[in-house]
């Protein structure tokens, strides 16, 4: 049986791909205090804005997500929140049953009920996929822009969020086409929108962000163990759907 509380302290987490990692310590940790407050409020814009409201589901974005379905016919839009994608990461597999679906509902349940939000929000941030093979902030900010987290713009904390509902398919575009696309550059408006709309900055904020170059040192380099030029070993599989 899987143990929620084991995550108040560090641990070790294996991704899909067999990428393992600590989570609570180590060089691939960033510490959710060390991070600028907008690093957090990206992904909380962007993935799940009423966070800090819910207790681990938000029915007005399950009540959206099934309007939107059942307007096209089809599984479209996902309405997990934060703590259940922690819960689908962590714990279960891809598979999408209703037993499934209950034990999903169970461990988010007994997350929000023993962790803070702040630590449900630290572990999301240092687990998240940021391209393939890429996981949390910390490696992420390494990767894409060849800084430590502590120092991610608010320009740059909106493109990684912008990455979270497709990065292995959103990295190999940016890899094609060796820069930033209009795609990616649509999420950023997106996220920075978002965060202008929930308070988190200001529309000065928000048009200075828009203004500020975003370098991306890492379409420069050919990293041949990225599986992203080609077919990827597993982050296609780890992209979010609709669950």
């Amino acid at each position: 049986m899987v143990d929620p509380d084991r995550l108040r302290d560090s641990f070790l987490h294996t991704a899909a791909d067999g990428t393992s990692w600590r989570i609570g310590d180590g060089p691939a940790f960033a510490a959710l205090a060390s991070l600028p407050d907008h690093v957090a409020s990206a992904f909380v814009a962007a993935e799940d804005a009423r966070f800090f409201r819910h207790h681990g589901f938000d029915l007005h974005q399950i009540e959206r997500s099934l309007a939107v379905d059942l307007r096209e016919g089809r599984l479209l839009r996902g309405g997990s929140t934060i703590s259940q994608q922690l819960v689908k990461n962590l714990f279960l597999g891809r598979q999408r049953t209703l037993a499934r679906k209950f034990q999903e509902a169970v461990l988010t349940w007994r997350i929000e009920a023993n962790l803070s939000k702040p630590r449900i929000l630290e572990i999301y941030l240092n687990l998240i996929e940021l391209g393939p093979g890429i996981y949390g902030v910390a490696a992420a900010a390494r990767h894409w822009f060849g800084v430590e987290p502590r120092r991610l713009t608010l320009s740059q904390a909106a493109f990684l969020a912008g990455l979270t509902p497709a990065p292995t398919t959103l990295s190999r575009r940016l890899r094609e086409a060796g820069r930033q696309t209009p795609e990616m550059q649509g999420r950023v408006e997106q996220v920075l929108r978002a965060m202008r709309q929930n308070g988190s900055i200001s529309r000065d904020q928000e048009q200075r962000a828009l203004r500020e170059p975003l370098a991306l040192p890492a379409l420069a380099r050919v990293d041949s163990r990225a599986p992203g030029l080609g077919q990827s070993a597993a982050g296609g599989a780890n992209e979010r759907g609709a669950n």
